[in-house]
């Protein structure tokens, strides 16, 4: 059993707590320091592209899956264009986020709907040793 599942609004001025609470929780429910940083990259990018294609405010919900992993899920209000794997068409900068999350998770999952976007990050949970 891992951590109690931990919850937050979030807008662009939040993702610095963004990063900070995903540390807090993915060393809570023991991944390995590499691991926990991986899962630090992953939701910040793709809470970054939340907040900045999506909605002015996102939600995040990490928790621990029945089949023993990690999962952050990332949810807007914006309206994921069919088809697509990255950032929307005409952007400058960035485009990276989604490529990169799904290089360091074992699952990303994206889910597109009328009321908006979900994205869902998985890492494979080790077994845990708690000091006592």
């Amino acid at each position: 059993m891992g951590p109690a599942p931990r919850r937050m609004r979030f807008g662009i001025d939040d993702l610095r707590q963004v990063r900070r609470v995903t540390a807090q929780w993915a060393a809570r429910a023991c991944l390995s320091p590499e691991r926990a940083e991986d899962l630090v990259i992953a939701v910040n990018e793709i809470a970054t592209n939340a907040v900045r294609y999506g909605s002015p405010a996102a939600r995040l919900v990490l928790r621990v899956t029945r089949q023993n992993m990690a999962e952050a899920e990332v949810r807007d209000e914006g309206r994921w264009p069919p088809g697509s794997t990255a950032a929307p068409p005409g952007e400058q900068r960035g485009g990276m986020g989604l490529p990169l999350a799904r290089r360091v998770c074992d699952a990303v999952e994206i889910r597109a709907g009328h009321d908006g976007t979900t994205v869902l990050l998985r890492i494979r949970l080790q077994k845990c040793r708690r000091a006592r």
